[in-house]
């Protein structure tokens, strides 16, 4: 009898270190799925952030829209509704553009990235940006004798172009 209980507890015994190990060996599996998980997010977010060059030119194009389009509107030169309007165009362009672009932590920031990730979450997207700068880019081109709206244009279409073949190869 005595043989019979130690042999009841030798099978016992192998059963519980089966669940204890098993179960180890499930929370481990979660860790594991959670960190790659994690660390797959942080690639995504790496890939639509772009690398640091892509960063500097696009915050410079950024800052030459701004620009063309604040001087452009107030240039006493030749004032036309249309250039004025498109100008208008231009700088809030260069606005959202500075705001998707920005990595600063001000309250007021996050907001306006929050409600232009959830309304144009294509310009989190670096094909998105790209086609943003394009476009823009061909509008402020289009303004054709003006020297100084030819180059910011051709720039923001070759920054656009950039990001969409980064963003292809991504």
């Amino acid at each position: 009898m005595q043989e019979a209980k130690q042999a009841a507890k030798d099978l016992e015994m192998p059963g519980a270190a089966f669940d204890e190990s098993s179960a180890l060996l499930a929370n481990q599996a979660k860790s594991a799925a959670a960190l790659v998980s994690e660390r797959f997010h942080e690639l995504r977010r790496g890939i639509s952030a772009g690398n640091v060059a892509l960063r500097v030119m696009s915050l410079f194009a950024a800052g030459l829209m701004i620009l063309d389009g604040f001087f452009a509107f107030f240039s006493l030169l030749s004032f036309s509704p249309l250039r004025a309007l498109i100008e208008i165009y231009v700088f809030l362009a260069g606005l959202v553009a500075l705001t998707v672009e920005a990595t600063l932590d001000w309250e007021r920031l996050a907001f306006f990235q929050e409600v232009l990730r959830h309304k144009a979450n294509f310009l989190y997207l670096m094909t998105g940006r790209g086609s943003f700068y394009i476009f823009f880019g061909t509008l402020i081109f289009a303004q054709w004798p003006v020297p100084y709206d030819v180059l910011v244009g051709a720039y923001l279409v070759a920054v656009g172009i950039t990001m969409i073949a980064a963003g292809r190869q991504a």
